[in-house]
């Protein structure tokens, strides 16, 4: 098997155990074969012991002595147990959001939920989900939490999630309330991002932020942007008030997914007009 860099050799061993009881290849009271697995990983013993005692700790195998390590009882109810300890684990983070009440964290998290929103394509909403949850883990969580969040995901395929079609409609919502009860908190919030800006959001999503603002005594202002005028104007004024100037960096930056469809249409009946009268040769290369 070639090497996979950037990753430990102990991990790749727990994700090929692990795959092998998800796909039915090893059972419950099955006994590991590491000779085996050596051989079809190319490893030596010893990242294969370290992954036997990883997998031992989160209850996926058991050790015996001077008898080998064997799964441990795989069902529906342990796939189910998984699931719960992990919205468990992440619920103490999002606890502890929701009493502090960063406006700095609301903030990226209005972000990340106006990409899911607009986020129909299943793997765009999965990947985006996941970083609204390492936002709240990153600031709340800490090593020891962190640790048994991972542990508690190990029956919880991250290519399941990614494939997963009914995610947008089924998850949003809890992502939505998550973040109007951080607003509940009572911090007060003036952000750019589109998600809590009112002419972009829908009638109930509106009165959710609305009621978690009066049960909070909280506050919430969604500017909007102003390209034109944060990516020139604003930069422009910071200057004037700086002795000297090293460097200037503004970056814009845009989640297109909701007109690209749009764009396409738009540019083809713009080139269809334009060339309807006379022919044109254009050669164009166009990547949206």
């Amino acid at each position: 098997m070639p090497k996979k860099y950037g990753v430990k050799e102990k991990d790749l061993v727990v994700s090929h155990v692990v795959n092998l009881v998800l796909t039915g290849k090893l059972r419950s009271g099955d006994r590991v074969d590491r000779n085996e697995i050596a051989n079809d990983l190319g490893l030596s013993r010893v990242p294969i012991q370290e992954a036997v005692v990883q997998l031992e700790h989160d209850g996926i195998l058991s050790t015996q002595y001077h008898r080998g390590a064997y799964v441990e009882r795989f069902d529906e109810s342990v796939v189910r147990e998984h699931h719960e300890l992990y919205g468990l684990l992440i619920g103490i983070a999002s606890a502890r959001a929701a009493v502090d009440g960063i406006p700095r964290i609301l903030d990226q998290l209005g972000v990340l939920i106006d990409s899911m929103r607009n986020s129909k394509e299943s793997r765009a909403f999965q990947e985006t989900a996941w970083k609204f949850r390492n936002v709240i883990n990153d600031e709340y969580a800490g090593p020891r939490l962190q640790a048994a969040i991972r542990a508690s995901q190990t029956f919880i395929p991250r290519g399941f999630w990614l494939s997963y079609l009914n995610n947008h409609d089924e998850l949003l919502p809890s992502y939505e309330d998550e973040a109007a009860a951080i607003l509940e908190s009572g911090a007060n919030l003036i952000t750019t991002a589109f998600a809590f800006h009112p002419p972009r959001m829908a009638p109930r999503d509106r009165e959710r932020l609305q009621q978690a603002c009066t049960d909070g005594n909280s506050s919430l202002h969604g500017t909007g942007l102003n390209p034109g005028n944060l990516g020139v104007v604003v930069p422009l004024a910071l200057t004037g008030m700086s002795r000297t100037i090293e460097h200037v960096k503004v970056q814009e930056r845009a989640d297109w997914s909701v007109i690209k469809e749009k764009i396409r249409v738009d540019l083809k009946r713009y080139i269809n007009k334009q060339t309807s009268k006379r022919p044109l040769i254009l050669p164009v290369i166009l990547e949206v």
